[in-house]
């Protein structure tokens, strides 16, 4: 055989079809005895294999960008469903994250693959998502599992909800599927985990106890959104321009909170520059500014990540199914928001709404395409299974709530409050016909109805959770003012775009410093020892009696389950929570029998003595010293473990 035909015939078979398939059921099975191909593997299982395999089988005509933001996203939505189902017939383990894969594996023959196209590295939007990526990567680096001398901060906006995060991640993986609240021990979980799922399918590949996995994935989520985003825009508007200006909008805009920050300044109520970063958090609490920017959800919130995004696709493939009567269209709307639920509960309640509306509006004009309609509610179906599990005592807080949380409730107070709390993007938001009249009830219908619905009910048990909507209205608001910033720009008023833009996103970049500024311990190096000795010595899913706190070694890092911990993760999500409260602390400070009791009835099987509980406790140690088994003691670090049984 001559050389060139050798060369040629070597190319084919390493370029063929079947060779793709071989080499992916290697890699897939490879990842089975290695960590490091374990985590390659997870990431191109969950962030990249499904999502390409459908948008090449199924919606090979769509923009460049449409079809980057949709491999990423239906790869997380898509990756993570396979392995939840594969698992509850199978376990959870990484065998069947591997069969998850090799699902995959025949569609490699239903695939054209082309030479990739190096052009959409220079496409405005991708460079725009990687300069997102930058700016969250260090805001983030500097927040999550950062350790300084003898203490590793968990700090920053994330200070509360990364704990409660670790504690799904971790426990997931030490063997608590189908999962228990791990901070509310023997309730089925009912808040919407499937983005701490999707991390976690990631570090058991890895095998690895891997906290700051949390810094890349928040930060692609961040990025994936402003892709979403900006092809969003791009629909609506048909201008990269305003679609970039929609990105900026969408991802950095905010309110005027920081307005109590040069309040400081020129007041000179600070010693340290730094001081004035830590003393204006874009939020206070019960008062004035309540309305975090977008940015600082996209920095704390994983679920309302996955939920921003959602919505934002599938809203867009939606409205965009319902002009274009395109039923491939209207039924990967109905596949994304089928598939949020377990995501983001309430971001699939936003996606029904505005199907009502568009549904409602086309059918005054005798416009409605009934069988994309259906199409499109037919996938929608495939949230049922989750949503016929939600507990009655989370479904049960409707109420009516007349000006959410504005302090003034007057209607000069609520205008200043909202304008106050939602700064210029939404001020502007409403004007954009003065430059676009094109889709404008689509625009309209969705900023409006987002708005208005946290201030006429809550059903969140916490009414506070309902900002969220202000958050889902953000995307049309982004898109609106990218339109009309467009608009100024090309009539030559480029000093007013800037003016404006500045003034938009300062809040959100001194929350940034805020973030980088403030330094919250979360756990010194004996609770992170005694953490991992948990892990390695305790069986799975035993239950833990510790004082109800942010952090808990014995979950967080552990992996196991914790009759309470902080109480307004579980109040939030519907649940009575002072009984235990209550019973948590008559177990620390009554009687042998009173803490078996207590033990018996949450089938605690060990007791956590750590700073917090000696603090609330002063006789704790001595009392759990006569009366049961100490199994793990550091006296330095003023932590002790006991097994609840008697000698």
């Amino acid at each position: 055989m001559k050389i060139n035909d050798l060369i040629l015939k070597t190319k084919y078979i390493f370029s063929s079809k079947y060779f793709l398939a071989a080499a992916l059921g290697v890699f897939s099975i490879s990842s089975l005895f290695s960590g490091n191909i374990g985590f390659v593997y997870a990431i191109f299982l969950t962030l990249f294999l499904p999502g390409f395999v459908f948008v090449n089988i199924f919606l090979k005509d769509l923009e460049t960008i449409e079809k980057l933001v949709l491999t990423l996203f239906l790869s997380v939505l898509l990756s993570t469903h396979l392995v939840y189902w594969l698992s509850l017939l199978l376990g959870y383990s990484k065998i069947s994250i591997v069969l998850a894969g090799l699902f995959f594996v025949p569609a490699i023959f239903f695939i054209h693959l082309k030479k990739p196209d190096f052009r959409l590295l220079k496409h405005p939007a991708l460079l725009a998502a990687i300069g997102i990526f930058i700016v969250f990567y260090i805001v983030l680096s500097g927040s999550i599992w950062v350790a300084r001398g003898n203490e590793i901060l968990l700090t920053g906006s994330n200070w509360q909800d990364t704990p409660m995060h670790l504690g799904i991640i971790e426990s997931l993986n030490q063997g608590n599927f189908p999962p228990q609240m791990p901070y509310y021990s023997g309730v089925r979980m009912t808040y919407h985990y499937f983005v701490d799922f999707h991390t976690a399918i990631i570090e058991k590949m890895a095998d690895t106890f891997n906290p700051r996995l949390l810094v890349f994935l928040n930060s692609l989520f961040a990025s994936i959104f402003a892709l979403a985003v900006y092809a969003l825009a791009n629909y609506i508007t048909g201008s990269s321009h305003a679609s970039i200006f929609a990105v900026i909008m969408g991802v950095f805009g905010g309110g005027f909170s920081y307005i109590r920050f040069f309040n400081a300044f020129l007041s000179n109520n600070w010693s340290r520059f730094s001081d004035l970063f830590q003393q204006n958090y874009a939020m206070e609490w019960k008062k004035f500014f309540q309305i975090v920017p977008v940015f600082d959800s996209l920095l704390q919130s994983r679920p309302q990540m996955i939920g921003l995004t959602g919505l934002a696709i599938a809203a867009y493939f939606l409205y965009r199914g319902f002009i274009e009567k395109d039923a491939r269209k209207m039924a990967l709307a109905g596949l994304i928001t089928g598939l949020l639920f377990p995501f983001h509960v309430t971001a699939f309640i936003s996606l029904g709404l505005i199907f009502l509306l568009l549904a409602l509006y086309l059918l005054l004009q005798r416009k409605l395409w009934l069988r994309g309609s259906l199409i499109f509610l037919i996938p929608v179906l495939l949230s049922l299974p989750f949503i016929l599990v939600v507990d009655a005592a989370v479904r049960s807080h409707l109420s009516l709530d007349p000006g959410w949380w504005a302090p003034d409730k007057s209607p000069s107070g609520l205008i200043l409050f909202y304008i106050g709390n939602l700064g210029i993007p939404f001020v502007i938001s409403f004007f954009f016909p003065i430059f676009q009249r094109r889709h404008v009830f689509f625009i309209y219908s969705w900023i409006i109805s987002m708005f208005l619905l946290p201030n006429i009910i809550s059903f969140t048990p916490e009414s506070f959770d309902m900002y969220t909507f202000f958050h889902f209205m953000w995307i049309p608001v982004a898109v609106a003012s990218g339109i009309l910033l467009k608009g100024l720009y090309g009539k030559k008023f480029r000093t007013v775009v800037a003016i404006l833009i500045v003034f938009s996103v300062i809040t959100p970049f001194l929350d940034a410093a805020w973030n980088l500024s403030v330094k919250y311990p979360g756990y010194s190096l004996a609770e992170y020892k005694a953490g991992i000795w948990i892990r390695e010595n305790t069986p799975q899913n035993s239950v833990f009696l510790e004082e109800t706190g942010i952090h808990s070694p014995p979950s967080q890092i552990g992996g196991r389950l914790e009759i309470m911990g902080y109480g307004t993760w579980a109040y939030g999500h519907g649940y009575d929570i002072w009984t235990r409260d209550a019973d948590i602390k008559l177990a620390f400070s009554g009687t042998k029998d009173e803490t078996l009791k207590v033990a018996a009835k949450y089938n605690a099987s060990y007791a956590y003595i750590g700073s917090e509980e000696l603090r609330t406790h002063s006789d704790v140690k001595e009392k759990f010293d006569r009366n049961f088994e100490n199994v793990y003691s550091d006296e330095k670090g003023g932590i002790w473990i006991y097994k609840l049984n008697t000698f």
